[in-house]
């Protein structure tokens, strides 16, 4: 027999762990994953109150995420203040309320001493890094991590903050065209996450380290990104993968035959795609700032090596990322 949540005595529970556990036994892990939701934001426990933090970011209720924040920095305990604050922080970042150099400045002011608020701090600056596509700087917190996440002792936060590390190596080792780590990483994170958020993310990218030798992998993932954002009506993951990333597949593979755009770097990309140079060349002049994926197109468009050659240069020097920095060079070789 299902036992309703108002029948779980909260403040005699034992705690958020074993009460996931008891329900995740008798409920799909739809429905525990609800009840979770609830008794994170009931839950008179100090450590359930910032465990909780954790696991709604984690599963994307940011909404209830930001009741559970204020629930924390209004507690009579410092370390739930401080737990509160930080999380401000990460919702901040994540709704891109806050800009990467003023998330530093507010980040570099909080003294932090746990091992659990040391390692937030730690993701929130991996995150600005790769915001910045400063993807060298990934690998400055990594030891770290993985030192820290032997001090947690809690269970349930052990595996969320271990979850969240899975999805930094996929980013890390992709970046580094380690790509069977890479995908290793990012299937743990499918397999442990309940959150369609993350999982969209997660086959978002993967659709994008296919994109060099699997057409039709990658057409997979991008597809399931889009299935699964349209499900939670995440309108900015649906307008990017279908005005950049679906593109840019297409056009990469050859196959711009029905794919549309608003994107004028990716609209150039297909029409070079389709043999059309010259106004491939008038959309990408249109362009304010050349990154190294507008000067590669214009490198293909012009068939000009110097221009791929920068492209490259930037790949790598500016971004450290030695994945895309193989389609300059895949170019050269075609020239």
């Amino acid at each position: 027999m299902k036992v309703p949540l108002h029948d779980w005595p909260v403040e005699e529970s034992g705690g958020f762990h074993p009460f996931l556990i008891w329900k995740s036994k008798m409920y799909s892990p739809k429905e525990a994953i609800t009840m979770a939701k609830e008794y994170c934001l009931r839950t008179t426990s100090e450590s359930d109150m910032r465990v909780g933090l954790e696991f709604l970011y984690m599963n994307g209720f940011d909404h209830d995420l930001h009741n559970l924040i204020k629930k924390n920095i209004q507690s009579t305990n410092p370390l739930n203040r401080q737990w509160g604050h930080m999380y401000e922080l990460q919702l901040a970042r994540k709704n891109q309320t806050l800009s990467g150099p003023k998330l530093l400045e507010r980040l570099q002011k909080m003294n932090v001493y746990s091992p659990e608020l040391c390692i937030l701090k730690n993701f929130l600056q991996i995150y600005i890094h790769y915001g910045a596509h400063h993807f060298g700087a990934l690998s400055n917190y990594l030891d770290e991590q993985y030192e820290l996440l032997k001090q947690v002792e809690d269970p349930f936060l052990h595996r969320l903050f271990e979850t969240r590390l899975h999805e930094v190596l996929f980013i890390y080792y992709w970046k580094r065209n380690e790509l069977v780590l890479a995908r290793k990483h990012a299937f743990q994170v499918l397999n442990e996450t309940f959150s369609l958020d993350r999982q969209a993310n997660i086959h978002t990218n993967l659709a994008l380290t296919y994109v060099l030798e699997d057409y039709e992998q990658s057409i997979t993932h991008i597809e399931e990104s889009i299935e699964l954002a349209k499900y939670y009506h995440n309108d900015f993951l649906i307008r990017l993968n279908v005005n950049k990333n679906l593109p840019f597949i297409a056009a990469f593979n050859h196959k711009p035959k029905d794919i549309t755009t608003e994107d004028l770097a990716e609209q150039a990309h297909l029409e070079i795609a389709k043999g059309n140079s010259i106004i491939a060349i008038q959309l990408l002049e249109k362009l304010p700032y050349e990154s190294p994926f507008t000067l590669y197109y214009l490198g293909l468009a012009k068939q000009n090596k110097d221009l791929l050659k920068q492209s490259y240069y930037e790949f790598i020097e500016k971004r450290s990322d030695y994945f895309f920095s193989k389609l300059p060079l895949l170019a050269l070789k075609s020239l």
